[in-house]
């Protein structure tokens, strides 16, 4: 994965840490400089940062083990310096089950909140009272002059309670905006129940900017900036995946295309790309036999024009990473098959192993700007 790097594999799921994960130490360095404090807190604030993002990571999870359930699968697990995202397949399509798949997140933080308020409770661990405190500076002051376990501690159950909170507010892409889509989802179609929620996001988006400009809390007013443009996003994927449903391969195969033998030189398909008539190009065993050798991609072959390796054999430098589609397959599926996979091209295939045609990325984002412009 490009700019990220794998840290773990739990439950089968593969967790990645996005390189700009590493800019929050630079941060804390940057704060420890300037603010005239020692290696202490720069090392109790990183290793509150780690301990934050694993508390994200369980978070990830409660949505991806709460999904699988459903037979939704979880493609990974990615950690970013704004928080944590489990990619998954796809949303469940039944509003009860993404109600439970986004409820899970919130869940989990809270669960950790009530275990780390029962050992207070128990044990005595923690400084309850720096709650009291009028502002975070000088609650954080407070925790500084004490012990790591009683900073950590207090910091990770105070966190943990405004992570769930946080992320309960009914907006994209927080929990909460997809527990309300999924509320309003009951009586209402996905797609208007989407836009409902996206509207309501983009409100609370707003007011909340507002505040914080006022307030120069510019961080704030940038991530509400980004909330606004997440539900916008959300509502487009929606309104896709709605223009896709009841539409099939079969609507979208081109059963006219250009073929690549493997015996050819690479030319043949640069000259085509040149024209710009096609992109990416399946590549078949002969003009006899039109079985799938694998698929030549546009970013290859612009290196080799600019590598002057037009004339090498194509057979030398074809990808064998795709697989063949059947023309009943729903354009949805397909959709979300090429997303995940990267795929941008495949050949569709009968019962019978029989070359139909071909389907392209390409032609299926032009097959959605014409259903869009359609009304459909």
């Amino acid at each position: 994965m490009s700019g990220s790097m794998k840290v773990a594999k739990m439950f089968g799921i593969p967790v990645f840490v996005h390189w700009s994960f590493l800019l929050l130490f630079f941060w804390i360095a940057y704060l420890t400089i300037s603010m005239g404090l020692g290696l202490k807190f720069f090392f109790w604030y990183s290793a509150l940062f780690l301990a934050i993002f694993i508390c994200v990571v369980f978070h990830e999870f409660g949505h991806a083990l709460t999904a699988r359930r459903y037979g939704v699968q979880t493609r990974d697990i990615i950690l970013s310096p704004i928080g944590g995202i489990a990619r998954l397949e796809k949303l469940p399509e039944k509003p009860i089950q993404e109600f439970l798949v986004a409820l899970a997140g919130p869940l989990v933080n809270i669960g950790i909140f009530l275990v780390l308020l029962s050992i207070q409770l128990v044990f005595g661990v923690g400084d309850m009272q720096v709650w009291t405190e009028p502002d975070f500076k000088s609650m954080m002051n407070v925790l500084l002059r004490g012990s790591f376990v009683t900073f950590m501690f207090t910091t990770l159950l105070g966190l943990n309670l405004g992570l769930a909170v946080f992320n309960l507010i009914p907006a994209f892409p927080m929990d909460g905006g997809r527990i309300l889509r999924s509320l309003l989802a009951i009586p209402l179609k996905r797609v208007r129940a989407t836009q409902v929620a996206v509207f309501i996001a983009q409100i609370i988006a707003g007011l909340i900017f507002i505040w914080a400009i006022s307030n120069g809390e510019i961080i704030l007013g940038l991530i509400t900036v980004f909330v606004f443009f997440a539900a916008r996003q959300e509502n487009r994927i929606v309104r896709f995946d709605a223009l896709l449903e009841n539409k099939y391969v079969r609507d979208l195969v081109q059963p006219s295309f250009t073929r690549i033998y493997k015996f050819d030189m690479v030319q043949e398909a640069t000259s085509r790309l040149k024209m710009g008539i096609e992109r990416n190009f399946l590549v078949l065993e002969s003009s006899e036999e039109d079985t799938v050798l694998g698929v030549l991609h546009e970013p290859y072959l612009v290196e080799a024009i600019k590598k002057n390796e037009e004339f090498t054999p194509v057979a030398n430098s074809l990808s064998q990473r795709f697989e063949t589609v059947r023309p009943e397959m729903n354009l949805k599926d397909l959709f979300h098959l090429m997303r995940k996979e990267g795929y941008t091209i495949l050949p569709v295939v009968d019962d019978q192993n029989q070359l139909l045609g071909k389907v392209d990325m390409q032609g299926l984002n032009n097959f959605l700007t014409t259903q869009q412009k359609l009304g459909s």
